[in-house]
């Protein structure tokens, strides 16, 4: 099993452990409640709402990475051409980098002390 596929097996559990308590919530806000606690359920709906959503994008997008072939990523085959060009290109940028120099390393002015005993 892949980690996209794990990641998916832990978003279905995740979505269905909160189900009940979302439910739950929910009916909770169906009754004659004070107003403190119908503000307390609707902020926890919301939050489950979100989570939900969040969730549910997550597994939009890892479905999405399975469908494009994770965790392989190749790219079409090129035509004579493109691989000639980018075959020269590859020369040229190699030539241009064999010219490329560095400045000398700076020294630090670092010295080390005596060892001491232990």
């Amino acid at each position: 099993m892949s980690k996209v596929d794990e990641a998916l097996a832990e978003i279905e559990a995740a979505l269905a452990a909160m189900a009940p308590a979302h439910e739950g919530l929910r009916d909770f806000a169906l009754l004659n409640l004070q107003d403190d606690t119908k503000t307390y359920v609707n902020d926890g709906i919301g939050q489950y709402d979100r989570r939900k959503g969040l969730l549910g994008n997550a597994k939009i997008h890892l479905e999405k990475l399975i469908t494009d072939t994770y965790p392989t990523l190749r790219l079409p085959d090129a035509s004579i051409s493109v691989k000639a060009d980018l075959s020269q290109n590859v020369g040229t940028i190699g030539a241009a980098f064999s010219e490329v120099t560095s400045e000398p390393a700076v020294s630090l002015g670092m010295t080390a002390s005596e060892p001491e005993t232990k």
